[in-house]
């Protein structure tokens, strides 16, 4: 009696390659951002957000793209947090300027 093969198992990714990755590259970007673009204490807290983005990727039952989508763009928001609220403060400043006139 000739018997079908069954299929191989499907391969399944370990949920936790993503995070693991992330977590110390958006620890390192929001570092650098810090050396780079030094902000004052009270301001320096607002990179909690995208680094709580990157500890959301750590939940288990979200699907990896999901998990990716967290992980790079609160990295990417890690670094760049202190350059754009630097250059929003600009932009505020020269609008209170020129609206002020010296």
């Amino acid at each position: 009696m000739h018997t079908t093969p069954s299929p191989p198992p499907a391969v399944t990714r370990p949920w936790w390659v993503v995070p693991a990755v992330w977590t110390p590259v958006a620890l390192l970007l929001a570092g650098a951002a810090q050396l780079t673009t030094p902000l004052p204490a009270p301001l320096s807290w607002g990179v909690c957000m995208p680094l709580g983005m990157v500890a959301a990727s750590w939940i288990p039952g979200l699907r990896h793209s999901r998990r990716m989508w967290l992980a790079i763009s609160g990295s990417t928001l890690a670094f760049f947090y202190g350059k754009v609220l630097m250059a929003v403060v600009f932009v505020i400043g020269i609008a209170v300027w020129l609206k002020v006139g010296d």
